[in-house]
């Protein structure tokens, strides 16, 4: 099933909401922030105030910016460069996480994909109920590349 803009907006609201999305005293953690999705929920927490903490795939600094220049003077942007979400010892305490990265590669294996979108998810779930962080968002799709019947149990490419 396909979502309009304004629909997504409308799912991904109580997330917001419950996070106490006013206060400028939290922090979160969005994964995925330069993805399609992400850039627009990284938009809406900095538009509402929030401390946002974006993990972003880079080799330096210097590529990292690159990556985020829309944000840059933001002064409650913050991005971390990793070179996976398994480096959670670089994330500071945040007070919730909104996790949408994925590796979307389509030369991975199902091993290779396994081990970077759930081995990492779940890496990722477990540093944050050790860090005491309150919430806890997954946004995902398996309709990116493929569709599904899902009463079957099928996926189509």
């Amino acid at each position: 099933m396909k979502y309009s803009v304004a629909d997504l907006d409308a799912r991904i609201a109580p997330s917001f909401v419950s996070l106490g999305a006013q206060n400028s005293t939290h922090r979160v953690l969005v994964t995925g922030a330069t993805g399609w999705l992400g850039q627009h929920v990284v938009d809406e927490l900095l538009e509402r105030g929030w401390n946002v903490v974006a993990p972003i795939r880079a080799s330096n600094p210097q590529h990292m910016w690159k990556r985020v220049a829309r944000w840059k003077n933001q002064s409650n942007f913050t991005p971390i460069a990793i070179e996976s979400l398994m480096q959670t010892h670089l994330f500071p305490k945040v007070d919730g996480v909104i996790h949408i990265a994925a590796d979307m590669s389509l030369v991975n294996t199902l091993e290779q994909a396994w081990d970077s979108n759930v081995k990492t998810t779940q890496h990722l779930f477990e540093w944050a109920r050790a860090d005491g962080c309150r919430r806890f968002d997954f946004i995902s799709t398996l309709s990116v590349f493929v569709s599904s019947d899902v009463a079957r149990g099928r996926l189509y490419e």
